[in-house]
């Protein structure tokens, strides 16, 4: 998690950053950037940890950049990766937004061999019609809709849900599960993997040798 420290000390956590950031239009600048770490963190790994999957977030605006797709195609080739150990999140907004470049982009991305996740899936979608044209391997539900999975609409949102997704072969995934009583009941509705608090807390990669200057 991306913290940058303001000129009086204060701590500007990532909605802050990145909002502020994207006003500026530097929001393809800083994706360019995460990504050129991340592959080379992979690159420096993989031999080591041959599993090893990384999964990151972008912008709309890198998005909607039209040289995206040879961006992510020469930091493979530079940093001679394989892409399928690359996951890239796309928010649900982004996809409301933008649902007809999204189909696009998710066949330009699976052809490159990385993965695409559609992050933060809620109860803004009454069907899932819009699973079928998208090459991607999981959804991952918000927070919002796990932290009131005691509604029975949510709770049947959430059947319904995995049913279609495994029916496609994707997985499901819960975020921010910070209770770990909630787990028999996730596993119970069939969502495959859990992310939060109860699973474990995240760390700030602070070794320089990985990360990269």
């Amino acid at each position: 998690n991306l913290q940058v420290m303001g000129d009086a000390g204060e701590l500007y956590h990532p909605g802050q950053f990145l909002t502020a950031a994207e006003r500026f239009d530097l929001g393809i600048s800083i994706d360019r950037m995460v990504l050129r770490k991340v592959a080379h963190k992979i690159s420096l790994l993989k031999s080591s940890q041959p599993d090893l999957r990384l999964s990151i977030n972008l912008t709309e605006q890198f998005m909607n950049d039209g040289n995206m797709i040879e961006y992510l195609h020469e930091m493979i080739r530079e940093f001679d990766i394989d892409a399928g150990m690359l996951f890239i999140e796309i928010s649900e907004p982004v996809i409301l937004q933008n649902m007809s470049r999204i189909c696009q982009l998710s066949e330009e991305i699976a052809k490159l061999g990385c993965h695409l996740i559609l992050d933060e899936i809620g109860v803004g979608f009454s069907d899932f019609h819009f699973l079928s044209p998208l090459s991607i391997r999981s959804v991952k539900i918000s927070g919002d809709l796990i932290r009131n999975i005691h509604i029975p609409a949510n709770h049947d949102y959430l059947i319904s849900l995995c049913r279609t997704c495994h029916d496609q072969g994707i997985s499901v995934t819960a975020k921010f599960v910070e209770d770990w009583l909630l787990l028999d009941k996730l596993r119970d509705i069939g969502l495959d993997f859990a992310q939060g608090f109860a699973i474990g807390k995240p760390l700030e990669s602070l070794d320089k040798s990985i990360f990269g200057s």
